[in-house]
Order: structure tokens, then sequence, then C-alpha cells
């Protein structure tokens, strides 16, 4: 099977490019104002969270933040990983967290040179994605090849791809009766689970696609399966998503400390086979308690702050 937590960040990039755009877009302050004030905003919602389970990792001794630490405080960990041939460990997917970071401060620039002038700046989208799937494919930069997985200009088509749905959709050039099509939804997830078993390169182009079309038609409000639309509304479903964040943060530490800690002692118990009976639910549940408990006591708080401090005109809700 096809890395299920490859498509889980495949889709983070795609739902992160598409919102991160069309706030921008809707965003009727001037370019100094709009950066800053975008910047602030995702400083109070991601920092806080990221630097203190980086903080916990240090105190506790755990070598890899001690030995990349200026890495890891930088978001530049996933040039580490490669140029140093890190092994996988409890912050492996710190990867991802810094390619997004990177795209948060660099992607606004363009953007807001060129929001009035949509059609250029689609322009210059699409020839992002156009190179970043080059890079991903040929390596025309051979430098960067090490870093195909793991760079952000090699990673950016998907977070480009989110972009470009939010540029079309806000020119209103996606007719909404494609988006609504009613059998386009279990066609979709046809197709998806599809990509996620065979392995083919084609992958890695028709996620992100695929991807954008859902988000593109829950962002239109036009999912018509009555399934999906209860699974999608369902207040645990709702809960998850604003904690999701620190599901994907600390999911990772949490399997490899319950390794480290609980499965030694399994050994004589359960056999290997079987382990996953404990494994799957256990840090499942962690991973979510730790989640929570971040949400209500730090990151809650904090985007009230941030509502203080940066406060926004004709957003959507915070993500």
């Amino acid at each position: 099977l096809f890395s299920a937590g490859y498509v889980g960040v495949t889709l983070f990039f795609v739902l992160s490019g598409f919102l991160i755009t069309s706030r921008l877009l809707e965003s009727e302050d001037g370019f100094f104002s709009a950066y800053f004030r975008f910047i602030g905003r995702r400083t109070l919602r991601i920092f806080p969270a990221y630097y203190l389970l980086v903080l916990i990792l240090f105190i506790s001794g755990y070598a890899y933040v001690h030995e990349y630490l200026l890495y890891c405080l930088t978001y530049t960990y996933n040039y580490a990983m490669v140029k140093f041939a890190v092994p996988k460990n409890a912050i492996t997917h710190f990867w991802s967290l810094a390619v997004e970071e990177q795209f948060y401060l660099f992607w606004p620039l363009p953007l807001l040179l060129l929001k009035n002038r949509k059609s250029l700046l689609l322009t210059f989208v699409i020839a992002a994605i156009l190179f970043s799937y080059c890079q991903f494919y040929y390596k025309v930069i051979p430098s960067l090849a090490p870093y195909t997985w793991v760079g952000l200009l090699s990673q950016l088509h998907s977070l480009a791809i989110g972009a470009a749905g939010a540029i079309l959709f806000h020119k209103k050039s996606l007719h909404a009766k494609w988006v609504s099509i009613v059998w386009m939804e279990w066609l979709l997830i046809a197709v998806l689970l599809f990509f996620m078993i065979v392995d083919t390169p084609l992958r890695f182009i028709a996620c992100p696609v695929l991807f954008l079309v859902m988000v593109l038609k829950c962002y239109n409000g036009t999912i018509h399966s009555e399934v999906l639309k209860k699974w999608l509304n369902h207040p645990v479903a709702v809960f998850t998503g604003r904690i999701s964040y620190g599901i994907y943060l600390y999911h990772l530490p949490v399997y490899y400390f319950m390794n480290q800690l609980l499965y030694p002692h399994l050994s004589g118990v359960l056999p290997d086979h079987l382990r996953m009976l404990v494994d799957v639910p256990l840090c499942t549940g962690l991973s979510f308690l730790l989640a929570s408990a971040s949400y209500f006591f730090m990151e809650r708080p904090l985007l009230q702050l941030k509502d203080r401090l940066f406060p926004v005109r004709d957003f959507s809700a915070e993500s």
C-alpha cells in the first residue's frame, strides 16, 4: 500500500495551499499589513505547540533533538534529515512541518503582489506546479535531487495545486455545476483508493488533484452524499479536525516512546503480529488526549489572542 501517512500529508498540503491562498485573496489590507498580519496569525497558531514539543523532547534528553536542535528551531529539519542521513525517529514528521512553514514564509509575497492580477498569478502558480513536478520526476536541479521527498521545491506541487484551486474559485472560473456533480464524490473516493493501492508514478499527480476537487466540494457546500455529509458534520469528526494539528504533531513521539517504555514488557505476552492490537488503539488514544489537552489549554486561548492582536475581515473560520 502507498503510505497512508504520505497521502495524509498530501491532503494537508493541498488543503493548506487552498485555505491560505483564499484568505490572502480575501484580505482587504495592503501588502505589508496583509503579510505581517498573516505571519502573526500563523505564528500564534503553529509555533507554541511545536516549540513546546521541541522543549519537552530536549529536556527529556532525546538525542535527535539535541543533535539537530538548530534545524528544529529554524524549521529546516527537512534538509538536515537528508544531509546527515538521519534514520527514522520520533521527529521524522518534522520534515512536512518545515515544508509548510517555508511555504507560509515565501508564498504570500508573490500572491499579495499579484492578487489584483489573478490571471498572471494563476500563470505563476501553474509554472510553479510544472517546475515542481519536473524537479520531482526529472531532477532538473541535480544538487537538489537528494531532497526530492522532503524539499520545498519538489513538494511544492501539492501546495500550489491547492493555491491554483483557490485562485480559480475566486476568479469564478470553476462552474458550480461541475463542482456539485453528485456521483463524483464516490468516484473520487474509488479513484483515490485505486492510486493508494496501485504503485504508479501517476498517483503523485492524481492524488493532489483529486484532493483539490474534494476540498472544493466541501468549501462550496456541494457534498450531496448523506453518508459523507453526516460523517463530515459529526461532532467527533469536527472536533478531530480542530485538533488535527496536535494529533499530527504528537503521534510519532507517542509511538516511539511507547515502543521504549511499554512494548519491551509485551514481548513475552503478545506475539509481534498481534502487537498492533495494543499498538494502534493505545497510540491513537494517547495522541488524541495530548492533542485535546494542547487545544484546550494552549491553542484555543492563543487563537483568541490571535484574533485580538491580528484581527481580520472576511476570513473564514480558522483551521
